[in-house]
């Protein structure tokens, strides 16, 4: 079956890639449907790492099925290179508002929503898996939610989610996947990432929309952490029942804090006209993303390959679904996510260093031995040079007679 697209608006860019709105055509059955496709970039499309990250969140997000989390369609290869195609998401994320005060009910609906979606997650057992996926979005924040203006919430970006897989790859260092401010304590401390530690990430996420306000990372000492949370709860102070579960969900013990399930049903009791409300919000604030329209519309083939598949066909990923900060975040935050942005970064330090190191032994051979300060990095150090070779003195030859 032919199958085209005609790419009509860029939605978005990041680092490795862009989102498309496209119109997918199936010529032999003249059917039309309306996608985003969410794509590499063409050097990045050969990366092995990058197009694996892609991969393994285009069949994890195959495996939710829910209504608050993003749904994908497929994936395949469009111009060489590789695309997922996802539902179009006709709205805004919540980093738009930042600064404003979401309305309390249509705050807690949103944050309802998200736990269910968390909740689902967790604990969603496809068939055909051994077990629970118990997957961990590890990036809940308000650029990775998104609502439509009929008040539909959904989670994007699972592209740094951990997720458990039969057969699944070696274990990463949690600790380098997120967004500063909304990670988990356990994450900074012990490198460990799990339910909680995403239910730590919607409680920043839940104060910031109520009170419009950025929240600073905490620092980690379990005083100053105290007092740091105690600082961020005072802003909720005519909000006691809210200040309440925002203090459980941001605990500094894991298991301290409530699960998914209990924060959907607590923030829905403190908001019992909440979707009306969040109807309401969204339909006076969430005007649709700009996008770059395409003029002249350029419409690719699709180029059928092993890695094409449909959600209804081979959707059992033998992965962790693991990856570096999401391909197509705008603004992490993130250290990692900085460096990922920047690939001349390592290959600059590391050839300074190497250039340093040249010099020394140069100068080693010029004059005085020199002192070589090794340099900072793991994989590289530099051998010790040779002591420093006394002269010898030479007698002078005795004149000729």
């Amino acid at each position: 079956m032919a199958r085209s697209y005609r790419l009509l608006e860029k939605l978005g860019e990041g680092a490795f890639g862009e989102v498309h709105l496209a119109e997918l055509r199936e010529d032999d059955e003249d059917f039309v449907q309306t996608l985003a496709v969410k794509w590499l970039h063409s050097e990045y499309s050969g990366d092995p790492a990058i197009a694996g990250r892609l991969r393994d969140e285009a069949r994890l997000l195959a495996l939710l099925n829910h209504d608050h989390i993003v749904r994908v369609h497929g994936l395949t290869r469009l111009d060489g290179r590789l695309a997922v195609l996802m539902e179009p998401v006709d709205g805004i994320d919540l980093s738009e508002v930042a600064g404003e005060c979401v309305p309390q009910e249509a705050a807690l609906t949103i944050i309802a929503a998200v736990a269910d979606a968390l909740g689902a997650a967790w604990n969603a057992h496809p068939r055909g898996t051994s077990g629970p996926l118990r997957v961990v979005h590890r990036d809940i924040k308000p650029s990775n939610i998104m609502v439509t203006r009929t008040g539909a919430v959904k989670v994007m970006d699972f592209g740094v989610a951990r997720a458990h897989f039969d057969n699944r790859e070696a274990q990463t260092r949690s600790q380098q996947f997120g967004t500063a401010r909304y990670m988990a304590p356990e994450r900074w401390l012990h490198g460990e990432s799990d339910a909680p530690s995403d239910i730590f990430s919607l409680g920043i996420t839940m104060i910031e929309l109520i009170t419009g306000t950025e929240v600073e990372r905490f620092r980690l000492a379990r005083k100053a952490f105290a007092e740091d949370l105690e600082r961020v709860l005072d802003r909720l102070a005519d909000k006691p029942e809210i200040r309440a579960l925002a203090a459980e969900m941001c605990a500094l013990e894991a298991d301290a804090r409530p699960d998914a399930s209990e924060v959907a049903g607590r923030a829905r009791e403190l908001a019992p006209g909440g979707v009306e409300a969040l109807r309401a919000w969204a339909e006076a604030r969430c005007v649709p993303r700009a996008g770059t329209k395409n003029p002249s519309p350029t419409v690719l083939a699709e180029e059928v390959s092993a890695e094409t598949f449909a959600v209804t066909t081979d959707l059992s990923p033998t992965a962790t679904a693991t990856a570096d900060v999401g391909l197509f975040d705008r603004s992490s935050g993130d250290l990692s996510a900085d460096l990922a942005r920047r690939p001349w970064f390592w290959p600059l330090v590391l050839g300074t260093i190497l250039i340093a190191l040249l010099f020394g032994v140069f100068l080693g051979f010029q004059q005085a031995p020199v002192t070589v300060v090794e340099a900072p990095v793991e994989t590289a150090s530099a051998a010790p040079l040779p002591a420093p070779v006394e002269p010898v003195p030479v007698a002078a030859p005795e004149p000729a007679p």
